[in-house]
């Protein structure tokens, strides 16, 4: 039995071999190959079928793209905010737009003949409206004409103007709304050398030349319109030889005044109305045979009763060209002919502690200066001139201040050249 046993599993064993050792039939190999070739064939010309429809569809879709009308993206148009806007002021016979941080804008070019002679530039007729949309200015038309021109900052072009002829204009004064402006216009004629009203004008709708009064023997010299029912100015009456505030109330059309002066001056008194509305800051002249004196007071608004003696017995020549603001004076003074002009402080909190801000120097000039407020910040703007070279520059003022007062000198935040006349 273990002999059969044996045998049975040799015999499996050789069966088991010559099975995983049988050879492929020719016939059958060759078969194979020829379904491999054909699956392949196939599979190719399916890929090729793809691709060709996938190239077709885009070609398709970039000529529909190609007829369409090319979507463009606007290019962002970047515009100076209004806010922004501290000062305008003339450079290369062109009005200008400055910001805080001196950064300038050309608003609009002045021909030559429509704007005042150089010698005038000084005097503040170029004034931007409180809402800072608009500027008005004093020019001529073709040089013969007095007139006001009203420039739309935004729009860059002339908007409005009011012509009076061959009368002189001495201030004018934008509303509150900065919708209307009062203009002082002086009327001339061999007899009488001023004959003067004040003329109400909305240049945006343009009408104008309503007299608020009628013409009078007096020369005013400045106005303001700090609230809507109220408007200041200062005029000399030649019959009277006084000089005195007036307030024009537009609700019952009446008026009052105050007299600063009761004899003449030699030249026109300044006055500056307070941040809040509540005041007038005057020169109000002394009694003195030698020398014209004056105390620097303040005048209730509206009613122009004397509130308070800042200052007393100032030369009123000292005067003439100063910025108020709380408890600072700030002025030009000329050293001499030929030895430049200064600008020095009065801090009246500091028993009336003077000092000299700034020095042009030799054959220098200042023409004005202006005080500006941002974010509780003051900004000290200087019209120069040195050599002919005129320029607009601008200080830190509490830094002016402080290096001052320790004898250093305090470098600009800004400075504009070839600028000059900027508004007041």
């Amino acid at each position: 039995m273990e002999d059969q046993i044996n045998t049975e599993g040799q015999n499996t064993l050789k069966i088991e071999k010559n099975q995983t050792n049988f050879p492929c039939h020719p016939s059958l190999l060759k078969k194979s190959k020829l379904n491999l070739l054909i699956i392949s064939t196939f599979v190719l010309f399916f890929l090729f079928i793809g691709s060709l429809s996938i190239y077709f569809s885009n070609i398709k879709s970039i000529q529909k793209n190609l007829n369409q009308p090319a979507v463009q993206t606007p290019t962002p148009i970047i515009q100076r905010s209004i806010a922004d806007i501290a000062l305008a002021f003339i450079k290369d016979g062109s009005i200008y737009i400055a910001d805080h941080r001196g950064a300038i804008d050309k608003v609009f070019e002045i021909n030559k003949e429509e704007f005042l002679s150089s010698e005038n530039l000084y005097k503040a007729y170029m004034k931007l409206s409180p809402d800072k949309n608009y500027l008005a200015y004093l020019g001529t038309s073709g040089g013969l004409d007095s007139a006001i021109k009203i420039v739309d900052i935004k729009q860059k072009k002339k908007v409005s103007e009011e012509i009076y002829g061959s009368a002189y204009i001495t201030d004018f004064a934008w509303s509150p709304d900065s919708k209307k402006i009062v203009v002082a216009v002086n009327l001339q004629n061999e007899e009488r050398r001023f004959m003067t009203s004040l003329y109400l004008i909305d240049p945006l709708n343009q009408t104008g030349g309503t007299p608020l009064f009628k013409v009078e023997n007096i020369e005013i010299s400045q106005v303001e319109w700090p609230d809507a029912q109220n408007i200041y100015y200062s005029r000399f009456a030649y019959s009277l030889e006084n000089t005195a505030i007036v307030h024009y109330n537009f609700e019952n059309k009446s008026r009052n005044l105050k007299i600063i002066w009761d004899e003449i001056p030699g030249f026109a008194i300044k006055f500056l109305v307070s941040s809040d509305k509540k005041d007038i800051l005057s020169c109000v002249g002394t009694k003195n045979n030698l020398v014209p004196l004056c105390n620097l007071q303040t005048l209730s608004l509206p009613s122009l009763e004397k509130n308070s003696t800042l200052l007393s017995n100032i030369p009123i020549a000292k005067f003439n060209q100063f910025q108020w603001y709380k408890n600072y004076l700030v002025d030009i003074e000329k050293d001499g002919d030929s030895l430049g002009s200064s600008i020095f402080l009065i801090n009246m909190s500091e028993e009336e502690q003077k000092i000299r801000l700034l020095h042009t120097g030799q054959n220098g000039l200042f023409h004005s200066i202006k005080l500006l407020e941002q974010n509780e910040k003051l900004i000290l703007v200087v019209w120069s001139e040195h050599d002919g070279q005129q320029s607009i520059i601008a200080y830190d003022f509490d830094k002016l201040i402080e290096k001052r007062k320790k004898g250093l000198t305090s470098e600009p935040l800004w400075k504009l050249n070839n600028s000059s006349s900027f508004d007041l």
